[in-house]
């Protein structure tokens, strides 16, 4: 909860932010400017307004053109900011180069800061309608189907039995962020369609209680892969009810989840484990998970798969003698500049790593977090993994 009061904090010193370097400018009368403000002061406590209307946080909660309405302003606001922030930075350097090497033209204070207002004003009209674009643009591409993303994993680990075998991978989905069962339901059959040997699904399903939102996941039961669908939790299945989220899995049959647990498969006479850790949260003192053990449950293995949430303690699965790691939680950053931002508290963003000799794969998101619906220069993506033997002959992938 410390953290939600402090989001909520940020977010209202944002909005007054916004209210007195962008909207206080505009050209427009002022009852005008205290309806903008107020709006972006309401989008921006996108988390407050739901904890107080539905009692709750998560968007599942409300109605789908609430949540996604709400969410969308907020992604709007943030925009501005953004686009406000690198205003300020060249309005620094101008200050500083002016300053330097120009000399004022105008002699006058008074009238000097009449055009100065004059422009910031035009100036703070072309940033909302600059941040009206992007925000349209991040909305439209973040409402698109997953692409799927063809990733080789060539190993000399991986034996001539496995070479070809193909994995899919869906992760943070946040099912109830404001995509409705007709939606998922399009990214499944896109998933089956790739006819993968195996599916995991790595964590945040879901945003709400799942007993209460099984009409939403139902299209997740119709994944299907012949070595099974596997799944492992995120830290967002924490948020709501841990307890009420393991009841809905263990009524699904068609889903298998590793809480901690390894699966040896045979596939071609060569054995593959795959194993899920829990997510930090499991913990009160958010301490990783037993991989060694984890890994010495799957001894006799060929090839070792760990699916894990979070990409950030990679080094402890690579040290634990998994061959392939994969994870999600990121988003790859969503938007700009998150992209480049998100490997700092992570360690790995997005995309494939070598880790100590250990390929870890760390997917952007099937979906997104439905409180900044936003994808610029980051797609959501179903990754296609095919298993590539360096010593094996490649029949398996053109069967």
């Amino acid at each position: 909860m410390s953290h939600q009061i402090i989001i909520s904090v940020l977010f209202f010193i944002l909005a007054c932010y916004l209210g007195v370097r962008v909207i206080c400018y505009l050209p427009v009368r002022r009852g005008w400017k205290w309806l903008f403000f107020l709006v972006c002061l309401v989008a921006s406590e996108n988390f407050l307004i739901h904890r107080l209307l539905y009692l709750t946080g998560q968007l599942a909660a409300a109605p789908q053109w609430f949540s996604l309405g709400l969410s969308v302003a907020q992604a709007f606001v943030i925009v501005l900011a953004l686009l406000s922030l690198a205003r300020e930075a060249v309005l620094v350097l101008w200050f500083i180069i002016g300053r330097t090497f120009f000399k004022p033209r105008l002699s006058d204070p008074a009238r000097a800061r009449s055009l100065w207002l004059k422009r910031m004003g035009w100036l703070s009209l072309a940033l909302c309608g600059l941040a009206v674009l992007i925000t349209g643009q991040g909305v439209y591409n973040a409402m698109q189907l997953p692409r799927v993303e063809a990733v080789e994993i060539r190993s000399p680990h991986i034996p001539p039995g496995l070479d070809g075998f193909k994995i899919a991978q869906l992760s943070d989905l946040h099912v109830g962020s404001g995509f409705d069962a007709s939606w998922l339901k399009q990214v499944v059959e896109r998933t089956n369609a790739l006819k993968p040997d195996l599916i995991a699904l790595t964590g945040d399903m879901l945003d709400g209680r799942a007993m209460q939102m099984q009409a939403e996941l139902a299209p997740l039961n119709a994944l299907n892969a012949p070595y099974g669908v596997f799944v492992i939790e995120g830290n967002h299945e924490y948020y709501t009810s841990y307890g009420d989220w393991l009841r809905y899995m263990e009524s699904v049959s068609a889903h298998t989840l590793l809480r901690n647990q390894g699966v040896m498969l045979t596939v071609d006479g060569a054995k593959l484990g795959i194993a899920g850790a829990r997510d930090i949260l499991s913990d009160r003192k958010r301490l990783p998970p037993e991989l060694d053990a984890l890994a010495a449950a799957l001894a006799g293995a060929d090839y070792k798969i760990l699916l894990w949430h979070r990409p950030k303690q990679a080094e402890l699965a690579a040290r634990a003698g998994f061959d392939l790691m994969l994870a999600g939680h990121t988003h790859g950053g969503q938007f700009f500049p998150g992209n480049l931002l998100a490997a700092i508290p992570n360690k790995f963003a997005n995309g494939l790593y070598n880790v100590d000799g250990m390929a870890l794969y760390v997917n952007p998101g099937s979906c997104l977090w439905g409180r900044v619906p936003l994808r610029l220069g980051v797609q959501s993506e179903i990754t296609l993994f095919t298993l590539r033997s360096e010593a094996g002959a490649g029949e398996r992938g053109e069967e």
